[in-house]
């Protein structure tokens, strides 16, 4: 059986948003997210979403744990692993003030030098924006929309029944594939497995992890195979497929008014890139002086 995202009922405003209008909200800010890299843009964008996130009420104990994977993914995987060891930053910024340099490393001829400057670390603080900024606005989506009516929101925004039904069984993919893995997690460590071993080392802790990753990928091709055997057995794809709860869905001033927010928003920061000095990668090289 596929799982669903954590549906919180509740009657905050963005709770009684219609699904196309949180859609289309995300999508709006995070087109704008990569229209701009100006950290102080990316700040007042953040600032909006998060505000955003806030109308829709949302207890803390039910949304930590994304959290902390998108603060993991933004600070560790982009703003120290990738930054630090391939960020450059633009051509035309001519400045350089160092924060601190790997040791050389020479083989051969060959020599590797690496200086992390306050320039990169920008193009950092920028880069980690910009999935903080996108979170504030998809959580609001998952936890405050029923799932069943998810599908229905892609086709009333006009999909076909095909790419609605796809998109609709890629949003449930996710939450299956966390509960498979958990659920494997929990029985191989009812036969003995340990995934952390003390000295083992990350290689260790790689090669230990497939016993868990062999399991997830085939049940996760055997449920896509379930799923298709089931779409054909009921005939999907032959005549236009019956949406339920299609009709329900309507347009009210509180998604105008949040959709009109979000596009001069997005229109707003276009503008900002191209007709002004805001919106390109800002440096303030008096701050270092």
């Amino acid at each position: 059986m596929l799982a669903t995202f954590k549906y919180l009922p509740g009657h905050s405003l963005i709770h009684r948003l219609d699904p196309r209008t949180k859609l289309a909200a995300f999508v709006l800010v995070m087109i704008a997210t990569i229209v701009v890299d100006d950290v102080r843009v990316l700040l007042a964008l953040f600032a909006l979403s998060f505000g955003y996130y806030l109308l829709a009420d949302l207890p803390w104990r039910s949304t930590w744990k994304a959290w902390a994977v998108v603060l993991f993914f933004a600070v560790v995987i982009i703003g120290l692993i990738n930054v630090t060891l391939f960020g450059m930053a633009p051509t035309y910024i001519k400045s350089f003030h160092p924060i601190f340099s790997f040791p050389t490393i020479k083989i051969g001829s060959f020599v590797l030098e690496r200086t992390v400057t306050w320039e990169i670390a920008f193009v950092g603080f920028a880069r980690m924006l910009r999935p903080l900024a996108i979170m504030a606005m998809i959580l609001p989506f998952t936890f405050t929309t029923d799932p069943y009516m998810y599908g229905v929101a892609f086709r009333r925004m006009g999909l076909s029944d095909g790419v609605a039904f796809a998109l609709d069984l890629s949003l449930r993919y996710v939450p299956t594939i966390a509960r498979d893995f958990f659920t494997t997690v929990d029985a191989q460590r009812a036969r003995g497995y340990e995934l952390e071993v003390k000295g083992g080392g990350i290689v260790n802790m790689i090669r230990r992890s497939a016993p868990l990753i062999v399991p997830v990928t085939i049940n996760s091709i055997a449920g896509g195979e379930e799923v298709v055997e089931a779409m054909e057995l009921r005939a999907f794809g032959v005549g236009p497929r019956t949406w339920t709860a299609s009709d329900t869905l309507r347009f009210q001033l509180a998604d105008y008014v949040v959709m009109g927010f979000f596009l001069l928003t997005l229109i707003a920061i276009i503008g900002l890139r191209y007709l002004s000095p805001y919106g390109p990668y800002w440096f303030p090289a008096q701050w270092f002086e």
